[in-house]
C-alpha cells in the first residue's frame, strides 16, 4: 500500500477495504 500516493491508491483502497473488512477504514478516512 502506498501511504505516498493515496490519491492514487485510493481505489485500491476501496477494494482492499472492502477485503479488511474495515482494516483500512482508516486509510480512507
Amino acid at each position: 500500500h502506498r501511504l505516498n500516493n493515496e490519491g492514487v491508491d485510493v481505489r485500491n483502497i476501496v477494494n482492499a477495504e472492502q477485503a479488511a473488512d474495515g482494516s483500512m477504514t482508516f486509510y480512507v478516512r
